[in-house]
């Protein structure tokens, strides 16, 4: 015998106002990219985005949309060193790449994305805006392996973590913007062989670093660049103008100026760098240098 249903409750449960805002406009957005092929559209702009540099030619197997948390996902993407002003250094490939929607960017106007990547064995997150003509990248708080980066800085070793807070903006013609701030609190020079002069060093542990970076012009100025604490073996503070070659960033010129230090013990157990070292002025235990010529191959000086 099928029970009578008299105190059954039909009325709709009760849900704050907020949340049928939520869920109404979820509703929404799921039937918006549903039936109308906005998704095409910007998976035709981020293909567009792709190649639209003929001087910085990504190549990628495939773009995919999924629309269960709207993204794209790129797979086996290349980025030649041409695109980052590098000739003959090596190409950055990408296993996979996300590009979360986060709507629309104002500063530039234009489609915004959270991107999520591995480089290097380092899981990557940064903001991509895709301008008229330019692309902003914002990350904020990128944690690197310096080990992990052996491969593309062979002539020295390091270990530790940069956290990395930077904004850059490209175009065809390059870098137009650029504000960084990278630091590490437990940076390390494993034991390796320097080929000038010719020695071979012990782990040093130098723990601090930091590095602040603006764009002015065609120059992206040092403001700080610290090395070491006080009980570091090496110590260092320059600063200075880099000018940018925009074709070929080996290339760029550096023009930094500051001082070097190293323990007593570190003289005691090198004599053959503090030998070296006689050529430059030296101020309260501070050699005063300049660092000059191609990023690529730079050279010391005494300050003029």
């Amino acid at each position: 015998m099928i029970e009578k249903s008299e105190n059954v409750d039909y009325e709709m449960p009760k849900i704050g106002m907020s949340k049928w805002i939520v869920l109404l406009t979820g509703t929404f957005v799921f039937a918006v990219f549903l039936y109308f092929p906005i998704s095409d559209k910007i998976d035709g702009l981020v293909k567009k985005s792709l190649a639209a540099n003929p001087s910085c030619s990504l190549s990628y197997e495939d773009v995919s949309f999924e629309l269960f948390l709207p993204k794209f996902v790129i797979t086996n993407l290349n980025i030649p060193a041409g695109c980052m002003g590098s000739r003959g250094g090596n190409d950055i490939f990408l296993k996979t790449v996300n590009l979360n929607i986060r709507g629309i960017s104002f500063t530039p106007f234009g489609p915004h994305f959270l991107i999520e990547t591995e480089l290097y064995n380092n899981p990557i997150e940064a903001y991509l805006t895709v301008g008229f003509g330019t692309i902003a990248i914002n990350l904020q708080e990128a944690k690197v392996k310096l080990k992990e980066l052996s491969s593309i800085i062979p002539m020295v070793k390091l270990q530790g973590t940069l956290t990395i807070d930077a904004l850059v903006e490209l175009s065809t013609k390059g870098i137009q913007d650029l504000k960084a701030h990278i630091y590490s609190k437990d940076l390390v020079f494993p034991k390796q062989k320097l080929p000038n002069p010719p020695l071979t060093l012990p782990t040093f542990n130098i723990q601090d670093l930091l590095i602040k970076a603006t764009m002015e012009g065609n120059k992206v100025m040092v403001q700080e660049l610290i090395l070491g604490t006080p009980e570091s073996p090496i110590r260092a503070n320059f600063k200075g103008p880099i000018n940018l070659n925009q074709s070929n960033i080996s290339y760029s010129q550096l023009n930094l100026k500051g001082e070097l230090a190293f323990s007593d013990k570190f003289i005691k157990d090198f004599m053959v760098i503090d030998m070296y070292m006689k050529q430059f002025t030296k101020k309260d235990n501070f050699y005063q240098i300049e660092i000059s010529g191609p990023l690529m191959r730079p050279s010391l000086r005494s300050q003029r």
